[in-house]
């Protein structure tokens, strides 16, 4: 999921927004959008457990 903002956003503002929303994951892109990450499962978890078995 991405968030637009008007205006961008800076790095002490997505770290407010965090400490604000502890149970989402989020970054800032480029553009100076939230982008909140989906929690892994399912396949997801899967591919990344065979991964970390490989390495």
């Amino acid at each position: 999921m991405q968030v637009a903002l008007s205006s961008k956003l800076s790095a002490d503002d997505v770290k407010a927004f965090c400490a604000e929303n502890p149970s989402l994951w989020a970054e800032l892109s480029a553009q100076g959008e939230i982008i909140v990450i989906p929690p892994a499962g399912g396949e997801s978890s899967y591919r990344s457990l065979d991964v970390a078995g490989e390495l």
